[in-house]
């Protein structure tokens, strides 16, 4: 695999000799709880569909995204689950992406229309330019061990097909990863629980 990819996945190994990587950084209980109250926290605001007036704002609560932002995401998930997923991707990884599942025949529903919102791991995804007319676009890579296959996700979709959160950036397109940047702290922390479960595990007193 790419270096990218497999960064993401077993992490780049540090002067501790940890291999630190958003995922293995989870195994540090503080680190855990805050990526977790951040998360959730977030997922609990409420994020309604607004209409600009001339003075001031206006809900829209017969707005067709109303429903999927406020109480379900799709299907299989609710709004607050949705939001939980994206936040806690975008803190701890960077970036937060949700494919965003549209309707695209005409029918009952108008041509367009979101019918859902499916968060993607951010190992999954990586912002592109397509080369033959400079848009961002986002290459999705196959899941891991089938989760999503039934989806039909595409290879390449158009930047108005994802929602993407981002955590801190340098080029405004891709978040900076928490794990990466402080992946000599990370992996400290995790050698010193290596060893101390190891001291204990050998019955020393």
């Amino acid at each position: 695999p790419t270096a990218w990819l497999a960064d993401s996945f077993a992490g780049a190994r540090v002067s501790s000799g940890q291999a630190v990587s958003p995922q293995s950084s989870l195994g540090l209980a503080a680190y855990y709880a805050c990526l977790n109250v951040i998360a959730q926290d977030c997922a609990k605001l409420p994020l309604p569909v607004l209409r600009e007036l001339d003075r001031g704002r206006e809900k829209v609560r017969e707005h067709p995204l109303w429903t999927i932002l406020q109480r379900q995401f799709n299907p299989e998930m609710t709004a607050y689950i949705g939001r939980y997923v994206l936040t806690h991707h975008a803190v701890g990884w960077g970036n937060g992406y949700g494919l965003i599942l549209r309707q695209r025949r005409f029918g009952f529903r108008e041509d367009g229309q979101v019918l859902g919102i499916y968060p993607l791991h951010p190992t999954r995804v990586r912002p592109a330019r397509d080369p033959s007319t400079g848009l961002l676009v986002y290459d999705i890579f196959p899941p891991r061990r089938g989760v999503g296959a039934r989806l039909q996700i595409p290879e390449r979709v158009p930047a108005e097909d994802m929602l993407h959160l981002k955590g801190p950036t340098g080029d405004g397109l891709v978040g900076y990863s928490i794990a990466q940047l402080a992946a000599e702290s990370l992996g400290l922390s995790l050698a010193a629980q290596q060893y101390g479960a190891g001291f204990f595990g050998e019955s020393a007193i």
